[in-house]
């Protein structure tokens, strides 16, 4: 009992709500970077794998690595994307590996702007002539650790990037996730809106 207000403390295997999505406990598996996904963004078993132990192993709930909503919002290769229609019934089998286990999940949705852990991943320009492969960005900061540039976005790319999200949030619902988390940090889009 918590001696200052006289009520129960809860405990971490207590139950838990965010929002009308109830946690069977308070233990939770935050975003793990994990390269265990197809070249072009699939949802491969080795990641329904390395999610399910996680859930196996009484978690309450799981939130993904980042998931990119567009192939020009990669950080690095290997990570499974949510950028179309096709990409639904990959994640409808992890999701489903998951609450096999009474566990819920959150997928992190995510672009990166100009901020790559590697550059060439679809945001260099490869010198095509006028083809600009860098990623689309806010603002045209370089990213101070690999001084790589975005592509900056007019009005219009900007109301298309959030079409996107939109999009992406769409299709995880389709998918049966439980929730979602905007990745707004690490110098990500997000953090490129707000600081730039």
């Amino acid at each position: 009992m918590n001696t200052f207000s006289g009520q129960m403390t809860a405990k971490c295997h207590d139950p838990i709500d965010i929002g009308n999505v109830r946690i069977k406990n308070r233990i939770a598996r935050s975003s793990l970077a994990g390269i265990t996904d197809g070249e072009f963004g699939e949802v491969l078993e080795p990641r329904i794998g390395f999610e399910e132990t996680f859930a196996q192993g009484g978690v309450g709930l799981i939130i993904s690595s980042h998931v990119p909503i567009r192939a020009d919002g990669r950080v690095l290769p290997n990570y499974a994307m949510i950028d179309h229609d096709d990409r639904i019934d990959e994640w409808k089998r992890l999701v489903k590996a998951v609450h096999a286990h009474d566990t819920k999940y959150f997928l992190q949705l995510s672009h990166s702007g100009r901020q790559q852990d590697l550059g060439g991943i679809q945001n260099i320009n490869y010198g095509q002539g006028n083809l600009d492969m860098r990623p689309p960005s806010p603002g045209s900061v370089a990213d101070p650790f690999h001084g790589l540039t975005g592509r900056m976005l007019n009005v219009n790319g900007m109301k298309q990037m959030v079409q996107d999200f939109i999009a992406a949030a769409r299709r995880a619902a389709a998918a049966g996730v439980d929730g979602l988390e905007l990745h707004s940090s690490n110098g990500y889009f997000f953090t490129q809106v707000i600081s730039r």
